[in-house]
């Protein structure tokens, strides 16, 4: 009895072995990645062909085409190989054998120069995410940011550091909402956490990178209403301090 139970034990097992590594049902026939614009589909399988079977002996065994190697989707620490995608989620289908590979790219958001190595420029996301390299741009319509304190950066890495990118994010919008002609922004010296901004015909304009410059604006826009050209008389606009303005 218990000889026969051994072999019946051995039997399942062995069916259960041969359900996993030959069975048909977890056979995948067709990969597809959907959500791509800038990032290649080529570019995208290679990835995950070196994440999924390299991060685990097991997936590497199974291998590349079977469904139970493939998560949900993949964590954002597993992306920083990847800086250019945000999200990589997977959708199986068993009827259809096919696995579609969702991805979401990072948007560029705007350009950061360094100033040191002959203002080699990088395109960063929202996040400070910095993507690739990006041309030198000029004019208003891509935010620009020249840092005079680094001389390399690499995909992947942060322009800034997290609780600077808020306020970043806002003083654009401050320069984008006003009437002012932006010729350069600048980060001179990281631990005043401060940027300067050049205008074309107006003042030199001041702010921290502390805390949000969203009231900056009303003020700018109360001097853009005054006749005479007042504004662009100015010295200088300093917005340094939270909730202060002062200018001369």
């Amino acid at each position: 009895m218990r000889m026969l139970l051994a072999v019946l034990l051995i039997g399942l097992a062995l069916g259960a072995a041969w359900a996993v590594f030959r069975s048909p049902i977890f056979e995948i026939r067709e990969i597809k990645v959907s959500g791509n614009d800038q990032v290649s589909e080529q570019d995208v399988i290679v990835f995950l062909q070196n994440k999924i079977l390299g991060d685990s002996r097991l997936n590497a065994f199974l291998g590349f085409r079977n469904f139970l190697v493939w998560p949900r989707e993949l964590a954002s620490e597993e992306l920083r190989e990847f800086p250019a995608l945000k999200r990589i989620a997977f959708s199986k289908d068993y009827r259809e054998k096919k696995l579609t590979v969702e991805v979401t790219e990072r948007l560029p958001f705007g350009v950061w120069c360094l100033a040191k190595t002959e203002e080699h420029c990088y395109w960063f996301d929202e996040a400070g995410l910095v993507l690739d390299r990006a041309p030198i741009v000029e004019g208003n319509l891509i935010p620009r940011v020249t840092d005079e304190t680094r001389e390399t950066l690499s995909a992947g890495s942060g322009v800034l550091p997290g609780a600077f990118m808020p306020p970043l994010i806002s003083i654009f919008r401050v320069l984008r909402d006003s009437r002012m002609a932006v010729k350069d922004i600048r980060l001179e010296q990281a631990e005043l956490q401060e940027l300067k901004v050049i205008t074309y015909r107006g003042p030199l304009i001041y702010f921290s990178l502390r805390f949000p410059a969203d009231q900056a604006l009303a003020v700018i826009r109360s001097f853009e209403a005054k006749p005479s050209d007042e504004l662009n008389r100015l010295e200088y606009l300093d917005f340094r301090t939270e909730n202060r303005a002062y200018y001369r």
